[in-house]
């Protein structure tokens, strides 16, 4: 049987039921459910009948449709969920994409234009002389960091002078490396931003129809993803205790990069049905699993085309349920992410002002679940 965790109940064809058995006693049933298959179009369902179906220690009771004209049997999504195959179906779906589009899944990639940052006309230069001063458990770390990012073409060693250089912070990551953030204020004050409008989140939520699939892919390190053209690249120049450096791709915290790579990842997405993209988040879905599969691999081809990469351990291939933009997406439609609710219920009584201002604020967040919160909320 092929394991379809967009079917909603298992099945197979009249003719492997007739086969199996001519020699038993199995009744089929009557119903009056309506199964639809691939295009909507309603299958011919000839009855149903109840048997037991196990694999390994695990035994299970099912009902099992019959349906004319169907090819294949397919284990549906319960049967999945009780008999433990998840796991299994979830290595099975990653491989087979993975197999068919290796390139997507190695190194950084880069689009195929560069970009320009665009300065106002009456910018003036900022430039620091001396670097911020690290904490010494860290600078090894730092060091390490810098010349990774070297390594990878994403930054270059300055050695003339620079009209422009900005401070360096680093920040330690939960794995135990650091972070290189460059503090880009002074720069952002100058640069002109891109005229190209972020989706918002309930707008792109709304498009998900009766999606039941689901497939959520991450652009690796996507800024980076960017080259800088030529002439931009002394604008991203910072300066470390190691010496200065300037960005060879578009550095994150540039105050037109949201906007520049929203607009790329668009153009590239551009005519695809049951895709939707929320900055490097990427979202795959379909009411079937046919249908998810045929979207997922035109927007991979695209992508691949495009010159991108994606970033394998945060992806989730030919999923049930994900989280997606803060909320949680199921074929039973829009929830709130559970690690939001429990933030609500685990936060502490507010005690004054600010506090209960951080606390509407997490409320807000949930407002598309709580009826009339703005009236329940009045009091506070």
């Amino acid at each position: 049987m092929k394991m379809d965790t967009g079917a909603d109940v298992t099945a197979i064809p009249e003719s492997a039921f007739a086969q199996h058995t001519s020699n038993s006693n199995t009744d089929l049933k009557k119903t009056r459910k309506t199964l639809m298959g691939p295009g909507k179009h309603v299958l011919d369902v000839r009855g149903v009948f109840s048997t037991s179906i196990s694999r390994n220690d695990k035994k299970i009771e099912e009902d099992i449709y019959v349906v004319k004209n169907l090819f294949t049997p397919l284990l549906g999504r319960h049967a999945i969920e009780k008999l433990s195959l998840i796991a299994r179906l979830d290595n099975i779906m990653e491989c087979q994409w993975l197999e068919k589009f290796p390139e997507l899944f190695t190194g950084l990639g880069e689009l195929k234009e560069e970009y320009c940052i665009k300065l106002q006309p009456n910018a003036t230069p900022y430039s620091m002389n001396v670097a911020r001063r690290i904490p010494v458990p860290l600078m090894e770390k730092v060091k390490e960091e810098l010349s990774r990012m070297e390594k990878l073409d994403i930054i270059k060693k300055v050695e003339g002078p620079s009209d422009w250089c900005s401070g360096m912070v680093p920040v330690l990551k939960p794995d135990n490396t650091v972070r290189i953030c460059v503090d880009l204020t002074k720069l952002n004050s100058a640069v002109r931003r891109e005229k190209f409008i972020l989706p918002s989140v309930d707008h792109t939520l709304g498009q998900l129809g009766r999606a039941k699939i689901f497939t959520k892919i991450d652009a690796n390190s996507g800024f980076w993803q960017i080259r800088l053209a030529e002439e931009s690249q002394p604008l991203t120049t910072f300066i470390t205790p190691f010496g200065r450096y300037s960005f060879k791709r578009l550095p994150f915290g540039i105050s037109s990069a949201p906007e520049l790579f929203q607009m790329r990842m668009c153009q590239i997405l551009e005519g695809l049905d049951g895709v939707t993209c929320h900055m490097d988040d990427i979202l795959i879905y379909g009411s079937s699993s046919e249908e998810h599969d045929i979207r997922l691999d035109a927007a991979l081809k695209k992508l691949q085309s495009a010159g991108l990469t994606l970033n394998r351990k945060k992806c989730e291939f030919a999923k049930t349920e994900v989280k997606f933009l803060g909320n949680k997406l199921s074929s039973g439609g829009l929830q709130p992410d559970p690690d939001k609710l429990a933030a609500v219920q685990n936060m502490c009584e507010p005690t004054n002002v600010s506090e209960v201002r951080s606390f509407l604020g997490m409320l807000n967040q949930l407002g598309k679940f709580i009826p009339d919160l703005a009236e329940k909320t009045k009091p506070l």
